[in-house]
């Protein structure tokens, strides 16, 4: 089957070639096919992740996940994607082969969103994604499913600062970008009152 790959994974290919005609054979399944459902050769390649924004020269993301990976043992590695344009941005990681997923931040977080499939309620709600799943498609590619977690780690971090009985505590958010309306999401679910400050006029 020339769909079946030729490259370094050969000889696990090969391996799994059976199992690919068996599925075909069973339920009617193209070669490719059988590949998407299964995908045993990307299950032995190196897992890629990594940060979009601009600049990421202050970013310790990259090393922070390598670290982790090795203590883990785990085949993954965490790249800094640095573009100012999204679709650029996209034009590139999307081409990455066994892409996992990866992280967005400023000043993508809203500007990545015309270009997902889906949003979780959450990040349709916030306005904003910093987490983007990656799903492969059958015929190739990549679908993109966009997902809010700095919500999370805020509503997290901020709990255990605050006392048993917070109902009458607001709070000053300084911004109005993708973060801050992560935070404004948290506070309401809190039921704490807010204002925004912002330098520019709204």
């Amino acid at each position: 089957d020339s769909s079946l790959p030729t490259d370094k994974y050969s000889k696990i290919s090969r391996k799994s070639r059976g199992i690919y005609k068996y599925v075909w054979s069973i339920h009617g399944l193209t070669t490719t096919r059988a590949r998407y459902f299964f995908r045993f050769d990307t299950f032995f390649m190196t897992q890629t992740f990594g940060l979009l924004g601009h600049p990421l020269g202050h970013s310790f993301s990259a090393s922070y996940f390598t670290e982790k990976f090795a203590k883990l043992e785990l085949d993954a590695v965490y790249r800094n994607f640095d573009f100012a344009e999204v679709p650029e941005a996209l034009a590139h990681i999307l081409s990455i082969e066994n892409l996992k997923g990866f992280n967005v931040t400023i000043p993508h977080k809203q500007a990545i969103i015309p270009h997902l499939a889906t949003l979780s309620p959450e990040a349709r709600e916030i306005g904003a994604v910093n987490v983007v799943k990656t799903v492969p498609r059958p015929e190739g590619g990549y679908e993109l499913h966009g997902h809010n977690s700095d919500w999370i780690g805020f509503t997290q971090s901020l709990l255990t600062l605050l006392p048993e009985d917070f109902s009458g505590i607001s709070a000053l958010i300084l911004g109005t970008g993708g973060a801050s309306r992560a935070i404004a999401y948290s506070l309401r679910r809190l039921g704490i009152p807010f204002l925004f400050v912002s330098r520019q006029k709204k």
